[in-house]
């Protein structure tokens, strides 16, 4: 069988996506060829399913992230205009939405939650032209008729193979950064963040923090880095990598002592501690990104089920600081319920622990079945407008005048401090050596901020092909 997945990448640049890394490996080790469209502009759809029809798979597997979802959902249909072959949509939009998923009009299947075995199940069934009604985590759809299955015991991570990143390359010197998971699953339920609804799907099916063994990951890293000559760091994506101390303790000292090469974690700040620090920073690792999201305490609370207190958070950076790690601030304006002062609180909040990595400032999405969603619903904020992309200072709430005025503002206020000091320069100097003096030739003419949207916009849309494949190997 020839499976060719999907994936947007509009607006972000992706290494590897670790869920279909994962995906990848399991068919490929089980002797199934795979394929990865990479699509980058989102007013091209007709050309990628024309590029579908080439291929010519016996499945599409279309991711369906909400961000994107509205695109998922017209290429789904332009690709069965194109060519009959069977959609599966995967991704956690799916997983929240699969009723609403499967009804859209090219979509066959609906892949709920972890897909490796269920993919790999359909997958067979679909070549042996056997039923495919009856898939724990799939839910089907046979001349309109729809067949709803529930999910299974959560994966064993440790039965998973090597994650397969030569998807999204076209030859392995490329590679220079790859993004591993060591655990999935998040013990805490934010109110915004899809968790919430994850841990509430898998309820009584394992545990909610499941881990791959470390000796596992260090032989992934291994594998890789054997193949992959021009790899210079790793990016660990865990939703929380510093949940259990001692396994980070015992995973700093392998990473050293075997590779000794950079890599970068996620974080909350009440698990941050000098001898948390202290290892990580000898281990190789160069930043640490923690999620704040609001500089007021009460609202954190109150709104965002996240209780972490100020000091808690001022003392976390601290201790990055003084031990020589980089930070990033995640922060995000226009949540339902917040007012301008708790906008201003968050960016005075941002300018005071002036992290060293600087920030990553986002305007807040109600993402399906999460407490805010709901809330947003019950106050009459949704709109139904799409959002395409992560980032941008609007939002897509019904928000008054002021209110969206006071979103934009402090949003921009927030990406200014990153101007002023001075990462755009030192992330040009580094990355884009050669248009370092034109950069800053610019700058004396055109505002930093615009420049660097200027730059960004055309490294991740006007340089970039309409979509990019790997396809038939």
């Amino acid at each position: 069988m020839h499976i060719l997945f999907i994936y947007f990448e509009i607006q972000i640049q992706i290494y590897n996506q670790i869920g279909l890394s994962y995906l990848s490996a399991v068919l490929k080790k089980h002797g199934h060829k795979v394929s990865l469209i990479r699509v980058n502009k989102p007013d091209r759809l007709d050309m990628v399913a024309k590029e579908v029809k080439r291929i010519s798979p016996n499945l599409v597997g279309l991711s369906f992230v909400s961000n994107f979802s509205h695109l998922a959902r017209e290429l789904s249909g332009k690709i069965k205009k194109e060519i009959n072959v069977p959609i599966v949509a995967g991704g956690i939009h799916a997983t929240i939405r699969p009723l609403e998923t499967i009804k859209y009009p090219g979509v066959d299947y609906v892949a709920v939650g972890e897909g490796e075995e269920a993919l790999l199940e359909l997958v067979e069934k679909i070549g042996e032209k056997s039923g495919t009604t009856a898939i724990r985590n799939i839910w089907a759809k046979i001349d309109g008729e729809i067949f709803k299955n529930p999910v299974r015991d959560l994966l064993d991570l440790d039965t998973l193979p090597v994650p397969d990143i030569d998807i999204f390359y076209q030859k392995p010197t490329e590679v220079q950064r790859v993004t591993f998971m060591t655990q999935r699953g998040c013990p805490y339920s934010c109110t915004y963040c899809c968790n919430e609804y994850l841990n509430k799907l898998y309820k009584n099916k394992g545990p909610i923090v499941r881990k791959r063994s470390l000796e596992k990951v260090m032989d992934d890293i291994g594998t890789i880095l054997k193949t992959h000559p021009n790899v210079k760091d790793l990016n660990f994506d865990d939703d929380t990598f510093t949940v259990d101390k001692q396994r980070v303790k015992e995973f700093c000292s392998l990473i050293k002592e075997r590779y000794n090469i950079p890599f970068a974690i996620n974080s909350r700040p009440e698990l941050i501690d000098e001898e948390i620090a202290k290892a990580l920073k000898d281990a190789g690792c160069f930043i640490v990104r923690i999620g704040i999201e609001s500089g007021s305490e009460k609202f954190r609370k109150k709104y965002l089920a996240r209780n972490m207190t100020d000091a808690e958070i001022r003392r976390a950076f601290s201790v990055l600081k003084k031990a020589g790690l980089d930070q990033v601030g995640f922060f995000i304006y226009g949540f339902p319920h917040e007012t301008e002062d708790e906008m201003k609180m968050s960016y005075d909040f941002l300018a005071e622990l002036d992290p060293s990595g600087g920030s990553q400032v986002s305007v807040f999405y109600p993402y399906p079945e999460t407490t805010l969603e709901k809330e947003c619903v019950e106050l009459g904020l949704m709109t139904g407008k799409n959002k395409t992309g992560f980032f941008g200072g609007g939002t897509t709430l019904s928000f008054p005048g002021k209110v969206k005025n006071c979103i934009g503002k402090y949003y921009e206020l927030s990406e200014d401090l990153y101007h002023v000091k001075g990462e755009d320069l030192r992330y040009v100097k580094k990355f884009y050596p050669g248009w370092y003096y034109p950069y800053i030739f610019l700058s004396l003419f055109i505002k930093r901020k615009y420049l660097w949207r200027s730059l960004v916009k055309l490294k991740l849309y006007y340089l970039k092909p309409a979509f990019t494949v790997r396809a038939g190997w």
